[in-house]
């Protein structure tokens, strides 16, 4: 199943991987979507950004501002920080673990500039999993098809 998410210059359409459903967006806000595993609780979200909105200039920015701000927040264990050509687009990412009294969290937060100001996000939390998360759990939602809004 393809969705799409825009924002006032963008359209960006986006293959649901078979394991997934879109979830309902109650609020009507086009410029971001979620994504639910059937039988679980994992959910990746997608986010069309765009600077004037947001307190980033680009998607390495945004990146560096939502790893510093997360491993702030939490005791981190596992810090990773990187960039990788994928799917045709550079993106920018983190991984972080940490640990609370009731569970282990892992988080990844991916982002690629769409065009000046603007930049696609992927992000998702996993909760008490044994598998270590890496950037291929959220390959499928990298695979992106932008085109300007006529």
């Amino acid at each position: 199943m393809k969705t799409e998410i825009e924002s006032e210059q963008t359209n960006l359409r986006l293959e649901i991987p078979e394991a997934y459903e879109l979830s309902e967006n109650e609020d009507g806000d086009r410029t971001f979507a979620c994504f639910e595993r059937s039988g679980s609780s994992d959910m990746v979200f997608s986010f069309l950004l765009e600077a004037e909105e947001e307190d980033f200039q680009d998607a390495e920015d945004y990146i560096r501002r939502e790893f510093a701000d997360d491993c702030a927040e939490n005791k981190c264990k596992t810090k990773i920080c990187e960039q990788a050509y994928l799917q045709g687009r550079m993106y920018y990412y983190y991984i972080v673990s940490f640990k609370d009294m009731h569970a282990r969290f892992q988080k990844l937060v991916a982002a690629c500039d769409i065009r000046p100001g603007e930049i696609y996000t992927v992000d998702t939390d996993w909760v008490d999993k044994k598998e270590v998360l890496t950037i291929d759990a959220v390959s499928p939602f990298l695979e992106i098809a932008v085109s300007d809004k006529e």
